[in-house]
């Protein structure tokens, strides 16, 4: 069997197709150097982390070993956030080994050469990869005197061309004597199944129409499953002209995982204040009774228009405020106006709370049943919160220091705001 010269330059100079810096070379393991996350993030809403590594790629988990992964990138958004906690970042480095011979099957064992017939094209050998590998080559044995062109593809399980190359051969023998011409590849292969190594046109060249003993293992990288022709599972026995493939396997090592600590900083109360409100002709949103720190309004249950405190009011119109504290958001309040005096006033018509100012316990007293209150400074954070569900109460101050608060008491349907002097 004659053996064109190429193929023995082909292994003087394969580190021309491989970057020089990974070739043969172990895995080194890559370094995280920093890490950052933004310094306020509010419940309710999302962070962007950021990682450097000298690595190749930066994958996100949820935990310090194993857990789940939560995305890759170099920056990761963490969706909506409600509690502080940690994510972990992990780089990954590659490294390409020594090329290796002899895989998948080393030489044909029958004489008949063939070309691809374009009613059936292409045709070839399908293979799976458990460990990505560098194809750095492949024999063809040319069964063809005169010299050719040979067309080869790269596909996916789902057929996408993810190679195409075009090689000139050499002039080659004849089926019982053919010519070894090794085909420099160089693809690059991540771990899958159901790759398509394919010859889409080509000079004559030997396949191995029987005889064949599928799987042929591609070192430890792989295997070559069967042949293919026409796209299809077609002439699976038959192993088509890619001989003696000579790979570097490619090696993934990774850094000891990093945490980034999520500070997530709880929403403010809402602003204190009745539900429904009772306006006079010509007043604005500045005469409604809503305690908080810096309010905003809106005319949107969504919080997406916000309008000024000039704002004239309009008979039966439902406005919506936050506050902000500390840089986050409340949610929103909303708040009924109206300028009848009867709306809103059956529930608390005839509450009566007392002593007021009081050195030590306020006693309620309503002729419809409330069911919780809370208790506010005049900055309306919240103190205290409690359930009663009684027309009859006492509210014990005396773990409050003298000053002023307020007491929102809630019902069903309606909420009362009133001021407590505590002594």
């Amino acid at each position: 069997m004659k053996k064109n010269y190429f193929s023995f330059l082909l292994v003087l100079n394969l580190g021309l197709l491989i970057p020089s810096s990974l070739i043969g070379q172990n895995c080194t393991i890559p370094v995280i150097s920093d890490t950052s996350a933004p310094s306020l993030i509010c419940s309710g809403t999302s962070a962007t982390v950021t990682a450097s590594t000298d690595g190749t790629a930066i994958s996100w988990y949820n935990a310090a070993t194993n857990g789940t992964l939560l995305g890759t990138g170099s920056s990761f958004n963490t969706g909506i956030l409600n509690q502080s906690g940690s994510i972990w970042a992990e780089a990954q480095s590659q490294g390409i080994g020594t090329p290796v011979s002899g895989g998948a099957k080393l030489n044909p064992t029958s004489t008949s050469g063939s070309i691809v017939s374009a009613g059936t094209s292409p045709w070839g050998l399908q293979f799976n990869v458990t460990q990505s590998f560098v194809l750095n080559s492949v024999d063809v044995f040319l069964s063809s005197t005169s010299p050719g062109t040979l067309v080869i593809q790269l596909k996916d399980s789902n057929l996408n061309i993810l190679e195409n190359i075009s090689v000139a051969t050499p002039p080659g023998g004849s089926g019982s004597n053919p010519v070894q011409y090794t085909v420099p590849l160089n693809f690059t292969i991540p771990v899958g199944n159901g790759y398509r190594l394919l010859a889409v046109s080509n000079p004559s060249m030997i396949r191995d129409l029987s005889a064949n003993s599928f799987p042929y293992p591609i070192g430890s990288v792989g295997a070559v499953t069967q042949g293919t022709i026409n796209n299809a599972n077609t002439n699976p026995g038959v192993y088509y002209f890619f001989y003696n493939w000579n790979y570097s396997p490619i090696t993934t090592c990774t850094s000891q995982r990093t945490e980034v600590q999520l500070v997530v900083t709880p929403s403010p109360d809402l602003p204190v204040g009745e539900n429904t409100q009772v306006f006079t002709n010509g007043q604005t949103i500045a005469d409604l009774s809503i305690t908080g720190t810096n309010l905003t309004w809106y005319s949107d249950a969504n919080g997406t228009i916000t309008i000024p405190t000039s704002t004239v009011l309009v008979e039966g119109t439902t406005y919506y405020v936050s506050q902000s504290i500390d840089g986050c958001s409340s949610e929103l309040k909303a708040v009924f106006v109206t300028t009848d005096l009867n709306v809103g006033e059956s529930i608390f018509k005839n509450i009566i709370f007392y002593p007021n100012p009081t050195e030590d316990t306020v006693y309620f007293s309503n002729t419809s049943t409330i069911n919780s209150y809370k208790i506010y400074t005049l900055t309306g954070q919240l103190l205290h919160n409690s359930s009663v569900k009684s027309d009859n109460f006492s509210v014990d101050m005396n773990n409050f220091s003298s000053g002023l608060y307020l007491i929102e008491l809630q019902s069903e349907t309606e909420s009362k705001l009133v001021k407590i002097h505590k002594k």
